[in-house]
């Protein structure tokens, strides 16, 4: 009895401020294919590329191939940085195949999966040796900065069940949404980690009641079964997610060391079942359960979003508490670090601190980063004026007017106190 991982259904949005397009997460939909045969290729002649520990083969071209599999070397790195697992006893490379349309990925895929909008699918069969990563050419590849969700995630779970083929879902499923915000740098083949925040505001939702699905219990996540899952999908993954980001990131030894126990607990051998069990006994079973979700609420509740950064950094800035303003924005852009706003209102609060030259360096990063060019201008401009510096301020000023002339009014009367500052002098 085999299972299949395919797309997730999006999650829910939660109205965004200050924050990017939230990311398209993939949804595993589990049903039986083990007794089918291997998908076969049409006609044409796939490109391939046989890496260290990939075979990847293209319907599309062969730089495709060679990029994917650049990019699947550095996840899997990455990965087995956390994991630790023996990749040299590997019989036979991760098998990856990629299509140029959803046509001919559904072609490809056996018949009894459903179909829908996938960007990605693994296929988990009996035999091993026909175990692959399926999907769709993946030209949005950026040089630099986010690969597609769907692929981190899937290719998360062919490295681990390579290695585990049964382990609970939570494990499984929660560090595949752990991974899937990480960035890739084409140039230096190599990946960073940068921490997943997508959930958080679904699970903060549903943990305060604010949605339709109950919290599953902590019983329920430890022991939840494929069927379990797709019946409670929209809770079960921000919660598995939550999991996952608890036991690794809580300040308490004694909680990190579950997750490790329980990893280690797992066995190739044994089934969901066995591998639940295992896990219960070797990690959960001597923990004060009650001590364990407070913990787990006090945790959540403690983390902030981008937005949640920023709005607690404009309310703290409007009441002029400038210390926890600085601490909200700057952990803001630890989380959004391309964003235009932490830079400007970084550059707010230094020029109230009256540090010109701390708050034009963080106008200029904001400007680089999309703010709109007249505002920040503007406050460059107010900043030389404090500074002292007149020519640079007036500099400022015109080019703000050519490009908003709404700002006439201020603009000039800051122009003309310049004018008289020179004449004066």
């Amino acid at each position: 009895m085999e299972e299949t991982m395919t797309d997730r259904p999006a999650r829910r949005e939660t109205p965004p401020a200050f924050a990017a397009t939230p990311l398209v997460l993939a949804f595993s939909l589990l049903i039986m294919i083990g007794a089918l045969p291997a998908p076969t290729h049409g006609s044409s002649r796939p490109h391939q590329v046989r890496s260290e520990h990939y075979l990847v083969i293209s319907q599309t071209s062969q730089d495709e191939a060679e990029q994917v599999a650049d990019t699947l070397e550095a996840l899997l790195g990455l990965y087995n940085r956390k994991f630790r697992f023996p990749l040299e006893t590997l019989e036979k490379p991760f098998r990856v195949e990629l299509f140029g349309s959803s046509r001919d990925l559904d072609r490809f895929l056996p018949e009894s999966l459903e179909r829908g909008d996938h960007r990605f699918v693994y296929l988990h069969y009996s035999d091993p040796a026909e175990n692959l990563l399926a999907g769709l050419a993946t030209t949005d590849i950026p040089e630099t900065r986010h690969l597609p969700p769907a692929l981190v995630h899937q290719s998360f779970v062919q490295f681990f069940r390579a290695f585990v083929p049964h382990p609970p879902l939570w494990i499984r499923e929660g560090f595949a949404l752990h991974f899937e915000a990480v960035q890739y740098d084409q140039e230096y083949r190599t990946i960073s980690f940068r921490e997943n925040l997508a959930w958080l505001d679904v699970l903060h939702n549903l943990l305060a009641g604010r949605t339709e699905g109950a919290p599953m219990t902590l019983e329920e996540i430890l022991a939840a079964s494929p069927d379990e899952v797709l019946q409670r999908s929209e809770v079960f993954y921000p919660q598995a997610w939550g999991m996952i980001s608890f036991l690794l990131n809580a300040g308490d030894p004694e909680i990190n060391r579950i997750l490790w126990d329980s990893i280690s607990a797992l066995s190739e051998e044994a089934s969901l079942e066995e591998n639940i069990r295992r896990v219960y006994r070797s990690a959960f079973r001597w923990t004060e359960q009650d001590r364990l979700k407070e913990a787990f609420l006090d945790y959540i509740g403690s983390r902030k979003t981008f937005r949640g950064w920023v709005e607690a950094g404009v309310a703290a800035f409007h009441r002029q508490d400038l210390e926890e303003a600085e601490e909200s924005f700057t952990q803001a852009a630890f989380i959004e670090e391309t964003h235009y706003v932490p830079p400007y209102f970084l550059g707010l609060i230094h020029y109230q601190r009256g540090d010109y030259g701390r708050a034009a360096q963080f106008y200029q990063r904001a400007l680089d980063r999309g703010a709109d060019r007249a505002t920040t201008l503007y406050a460059l401009a107010v900043t030389a004026f404090a500074a002292d510096r007149p020519e640079e301020a007036e500099e400022y000023l015109k080019e703000t007017l050519l490009l908003e002339p709404e700002y006439q009014d201020r603009a000039e009367e800051l122009l003309l106190r310049l004018r008289r500052g020179r004449r004066s002098s």
